[in-house]
């Protein structure tokens, strides 16, 4: 291997620890001390951490077909199957085409205006001037707003079933770090069996609903008709299977909200602690709406919004992370690679990069002008990833985002609990707010 930038290895154990207690910012501080390319071992396997743009670049665009999805997400096969999150090479392509009908421009009007009913609905319990854990609410938002976009169907008996079987998953989830995931899981642990009987739990539920469907299969304008209308014209213009459906739907019910329920709660923190922002963001959604309600088609036009929204996913990323493995032996940007070396590109990291964020670690919508962005390579900011294995949700997201922001600052302003209250990451799969998000919703 071409000569790295820093030492030849970080100590085993040294890299361990800190990367089980505080991953975003133990690669921050590889990244800070040894340059854009960092060997270091994790349990004697070998992994590189890119921090430079192009490099990332060459990974997610150039070689996609070099490089396959890190040992974790292929161990999320068990629970996941192949859906468009775990599956590699031909498959995913089929699918991802499969799937796209369901992100289609003229699709996302109906599921923004179900965006705005369902926050307008959940926000008229919200408890004016109470201090409240805002990451469960949006937790509970987002969950809701799946449910009715994913399967427009009523699940509201089932919702405690599957907001307790969501829990047990997604606090499972940071198992997919585990180097002993595999005996954990035919191991008759606590853990194990929780896990299982959780994914049980959906299971019976999914597949329910996809019987339900199959036996009405009209087009009710929601993402599980696409799946069953879908035509694989590679295989013969063969129909998804239950199961693919199954993987599908469960893939993003897991991924389709908890990640946004994150970012808006990132989001609500740190306007409580910029308040002149809730106040421009209140003055721009005034305007844009001339006193009507709001509408889906208000999203376009709420750019500060949107600004607001593009600062805290750069801030607290979601996805804070994505690593792959490499298939064969290859080079990037001229370092030799190893088949079996992994491959992480942080966006934690390369969001609050000094070199392409002045003053990073504060808070500056006005980044994401137009004529600011312009000025910063494609993969200094990647939240929703990159390449031909980027979200496919992503357009899905940002209008959520948006949305629900403009919904909730027309009713509340978010307010910290105790002047300089500071929140923390909780860093499993995805960045969670550490012991919840406290927020006061004040009425505006």
């Amino acid at each position: 291997m071409k000569a790295t930038a820093g030492p030849a290895e970080i100590p085993i154990i040294g890299s361990i620890l800190d990367l089980r207690r505080d991953p975003p910012r133990f690669f921050a501080g590889l990244a800070a001390k040894y340059g854009d390319v960092v060997r270091f071992t994790v349990f004697g396997r070998e992994a590189l951490l890119f921090s430079d743009p192009e490099l990332i670049k060459e990974v997610l665009i150039a070689q996609p077909k070099n490089f396959r999805k890190s040992r974790g997400l292929q161990l999320a096969k068990a629970l996941l199957g192949d859906g468009l999150l775990t599956s590699e090479g031909d498959l995913h392509k089929r699918q991802r085409k499969l799937a796209s009908p369901a992100f289609a421009k003229s699709r996302m009007g109906k599921y923004g205006d179900e965006m705005v009913r369902i926050t307008r609905e959940q926000a008229a319990g919200y408890a004016a001037g109470e201090t409240v854990d805002a990451n469960q609410l949006m937790m509970r938002l987002t969950l809701a707003i799946v449910n009715k976009t994913l399967f427009d169907a009523d699940v509201t008996g089932d919702a405690p079933k599957v907001a307790a079987a969501l829990e047990v998953i997604l606090n499972n989830m940071d198992r997919l770090l585990n180097p002993f995931t595999e005996i954990m899981n035919m191991l008759p642990l606590p853990s194990t069996l929780r896990l299982r009987e959780a994914t049980e739990s959906l299971n019976t539920i999914v597949y329910r609903i996809i019987a339900e469907r199959r036996a009405s299969p009209e087009d009710r304008g929601d993402l599980l008709s696409i799946f069953m209308a879908a035509q694989d014209e590679e295989a013969d213009g063969a129909r998804m299977t239950d199961k693919q459906i199954r993987d599908e739907c469960l893939t993003l019910f897991i991924a389709g909200h908890e990640t946004t329920a994150n970012a808006l709660a990132w989001t609500l923190y740190l306007l409580a602690k910029n308040p002149e922002w809730v106040t421009k963001a209140r003055a721009e959604i005034k305007a844009v709406t001339g006193g009507s309600s709001l509408t889906a088609t208000h999203f376009p036009q709420l750019k500060i919004l949107y600004r607001i929204f593009a600062e805290a996913l750069r801030l607290y990323p979601p996805a804070w992370t994505i690593s792959r493995e490499a298939s064969v032996d290859t080079q990037v940007g001229g370092y030799d690679i190893a088949a079996g070396t992994t491959v992480v590109m942080s966006q934690w990291v390369m969001h609050r990069h000094p070199r392409y964020w002045p003053d990073a670690n504060a808070f500056d919508p006005d980044r994401f002008l137009p004529e600011n962005e312009a000025t910063r390579p494609k993969f200094a900011y990647f939240p929703f990833g990159g390449g031909p294995r980027q979200c496919i949700g992503d357009q899905f997201a940002w209008m959520e985002g948006v949305l629900i922001l403009a919904v909730l600052l027309e009713k509340f302003t978010p307010q910290l609990t105790a002047p300089g209250y500071e929140a923390d990451i909780h860093p499993m799969i995805t960045l969670r707010p550490r012991g919840g998000m406290p927020l006061v919703f004040a009425k505006a």
